[in-house]
């Protein structure tokens, strides 16, 4: 059981990271990852759901991610949901100050930490009913 939870787990961390890199890859320009590909993207959102995916499902997919591999790491201690929660929503707001302040490249957004709360929180309530499922399969 404790297998097929992992294995759970470890999808919901590899695979928002996969859908954002294909976002970053295919969507983005001027990001890292682009310059590192040597790729371009010709897209523009013209919808409403373009403009969120472009601008900000990369920062709700990287936190959502964040917090299963936080999870998963942290087996040890009790209380790990929690533990994982601060730590997400604390370190994805220290970087959006860090880019407020020049510190780090890329454009402060209030946006990017209103998103990454609603990651954080989505997070919390998906493991709670992996926990759930789990605990009543033995």
């Amino acid at each position: 059981m404790k297998l097929k939870k992992n294995a759970f787990i470890f999808l919901n961390i590899v695979v928002p990271l996969i859908l954002g890199l294909i976002i970053y890859v295919f969507m983005k320009n001027g990001t890292y990852i682009n310059t590192f590909l040597k790729t371009e993207s010709d897209y523009y959102p013209e919808s409403i759901l373009g403009v969120f995916i472009v601008n900000w499902f990369c920062d709700f997919l990287w936190a959502y991610a964040l917090l299963f591999l936080l999870y998963f790491v942290l087996f040890p201690f009790q209380n790990r949901i929690a533990i994982s929660s601060v730590m997400t929503f604390v370190l994805g707001t220290i970087l959006e100050i860090l880019q407020k302040f020049d510190v780090l490249t890329g454009t402060f957004d209030w946006w990017d930490i209103v998103i990454e709360t609603i990651a954080v929180i989505v997070s919390v309530i998906n493991l709670f009913f992996i926990n759930k499922k789990f605990a009543t399969e033995k």
